[in-house]
């Protein structure tokens, strides 16, 4: 091997590490800006109005189909690190029954933690294992009326 092919591998190998460096910025969801913001009026902006002006929802709630909300995540990842938050956040469009927009709430778009229930839901077996519920009919008569 000659001293030039090592020199040029050697370039090569470095440039592909840094390379890898590189952050690559991912953005999910759309970012609404204040020019499109401000041309939703409550009590004059309709649902047609939103869709226009600002696209389809990022998701409306199953059972409440008078909230809209535009999420929105950006975030940078090097090589095999994990993701790091850029910025995030959530837009809230309440309607009327009418179909006018209500209220438009900007959220920090961090959500909130879920506190899980502890309560055990008691079965009908009682405080017999499974071993006993499959195999304890085993034997049984059931009482006939003739």
């Amino acid at each position: 091997m000659s001293v030039r092919f090592l020199k040029i591998a050697f370039t090569f190998i470095c440039v592909a590490g840094l390379g890898a460096c590189t952050p690559r910025i991912d953005q999910r969801g759309k970012v609404l800006e204040k020019e499109q913001l401000d041309q939703i009026r409550p009590g004059i902006s309709t649902k047609e109005d939103v869709l226009r002006h600002l696209g389809s929802p990022s998701s409306i709630p199953a059972f409440n189909d008078k909230v809209w909300l535009y999420m929105h995540r950006k975030t940078s990842t090097v090589s095999f690190f994990d993701p790091k938050i850029l910025d995030t956040g959530v837009i809230k469009i309440q309607f009327s029954p009418a179909n006018t927009v209500e209220e438009i709430h900007e959220l920090d778009g961090k959500g909130h933690d879920i506190a899980p229930v502890r309560r055990v839901t008691t079965s009908a077996t009682g405080d017999q294992s499974w071993t006993q519920q499959i195999f304890g009919n085993f034997g049984r008569q059931r009482n006939k009326k003739d």
